[in-house]
């Protein structure tokens, strides 16, 4: 517990601040907290007046720099694609091996890499990399696509899908910031498991297999905003539902041609009445 602590100071501290975004005043800064809420909701009425009363979103002219563009809502579909390639490859991902050692039968799978990171095996290195969590998520660079992405959420309210239920995409983006920041805490706790006192390699995979469920959750949350949003996020997800329409459709077809050759059979022999 003291770790977790200690990294949630540690990262509070080093968090770089955010600047007001230009042109409007340093009181409306686009931070975490109530007051941006009500920002985005006012934005968000008047954008909605626009369309109910004609002439498409009409958005305060102090505020429209505010609305992010099509380039900052595409760099929140990278991020949610970068999750999703470090859960489908978390091992891959968060464990780094010696080249030489990864070519050798014994680490050659990524249960034995994961085997090997945990128990500092001598015929196979590896060490568990935590801070890939960080990287991904967004926290270790501002050029990152998923940096500050909470503020882009944020100021997206006005552009949501007229069917988009705005409370629930509210406390969606609120939960995405305090679980990704979670994910950050303890995939940041997980790589100083080792130095901490009483620490080991057990406690960098404790940590870091928290961290793992806080990103899960995370990558459900950005999949929930980026519903809501004007952006095709999920291309895999369509691909699978198309087979599926296809395999479901070609099945039918089958079923009707089967039919159909069952029938011309019962004509071309009917059954003769007993006498």
């Amino acid at each position: 517990m003291t770790a977790v602590v200690l990294a949630t100071l540690s990262l509070a501290l080093s968090r770089p601040s955010v600047a007001p975004l230009t042109g409007t005043p340093a009181c409306m800064t686009l931070v975490r907290g109530t007051a941006n809420r009500r920002l985005a909701l006012k934005v968000s009425a008047s954008a909605f007046a626009g369309v109910v009363l004609g002439g498409g979103p009409v958005i305060p002219a102090a505020h429209a720099k505010a609305v992010p563009t099509q380039s900052e809502l595409s760099k929140l579909v990278e991020g949610y694609r970068g999750i999703v390639k470090l859960l489908d490859n978390w091992d891959d991902e968060t464990i780094t091996c010696d080249a030489f050692d990864r070519k050798k039968e014994s680490c050659s799978t990524s249960a034995a890499r994961r085997q090997a990171a945990s128990s500092n095996m001598a015929s196979c290195s590896c060490d568990f990399n935590p801070t890939r969590v960080q990287e991904v998520m967004g926290f270790k660079s501002t050029q990152h696509p998923l940096y500050l992405a909470d503020q882009v959420m944020i100021r997206a309210q006005p552009l949501l899908k007229p069917d988009s239920d705005f409370d629930a995409y509210d406390t969606a983006v609120e939960l995405w910031a305090r679980k990704a920041e979670e994910a950050n805490v303890m995939s940041y706790t997980s790589s100083w498991g080792e130095a901490n006192p009483g620490g080991g390699r057990d406690a960098v995979q404790r940590y870091l297999d928290k961290s793992k469920k806080e990103v899960v959750e995370s990558k459900e949350l950005l999949r929930q905003i980026l519903s809501a949003l004007p952006v095709d996020f999920d291309r895999e997800h369509h691909a699978q539902i198309m087979s599926m329409m296809i395999i479901t459709h070609a099945s039918k077809l089958a079923s009707c041609s089967l039919r159909r050759q069952s029938a011309r059979v019962a004509r071309s022999h009917p059954q003769r009445n007993e006498t």
